[in-house]
């Protein structure tokens, strides 16, 4: 049986709703290329559309706030909230085509920009590895205040020691 892809939630929200509120270009684009409609309202009479400006508010504000407490402690930005907000932007700019020249301007647009779901799920999927492998780093110097490490059998017998850092 064939999904409906304008199915709603009991809020009205549509797949597309969904997306739109996430800022996810993506998964719009692909909701668009199946068919998706952009002009259902959700019950509190909002677009997709106007989900997606919403949710690239609130990404400009919080890369905003990431920006200024990682400059205020001299680190560097981070490029996942940068990456969310760009998301969110092109996701803005996908459904305004659609709403101003159909869903063909939108396809049309969503190629002209390169925005093909797989090519922006795969540059997420490497933000969020790099953010992984980011948080993984920072823990190693707390994890090596609590290390037991294995000495040769040559030295004290082979024993287990815990080993603490000085503070």
């Amino acid at each position: 049986a064939a999904l409906d892809v304008n199915a709603a939630n009991q809020g009205g929200q549509t797949a597309l709703h969904l997306a739109a509120m996430r800022g996810s270009a993506a998964l719009v684009a692909l909701l668009l290329e199946h068919g998706a409609n952009y002009e259902l309202k959700d019950v509190q009479q909002r677009y997709p559309l106007q989900c997606a400006q919403e949710a690239r508010q609130a990404a400009v504000g919080a890369e905003g706030k990431a920006a200024t407490t990682k400059s205020q402690k001299g680190e560097k930005q981070s490029s996942a909230a940068t990456a969310h907000m760009v998301s969110c932007t092109h996701t803005v700019e996908i459904l305004s085509e659609a709403d101003n020249g159909g869903t063909e301007a939108a396809l049309r647009h969503i190629k002209t920009l390169g925005l093909h779901a797989s090519t922006l799920d795969a540059k997420r999927n490497q933000e969020e590895k790099e953010q992984r492998r980011r948080t993984r780093r920072q823990s190693v110097p707390a994890l090596a205040n609590r290390m037991t490490v294995a000495l040769p059998a040559d030295c004290v017998a082979g024993q287990m020691i815990s080993v603490a850092a000085p503070d």
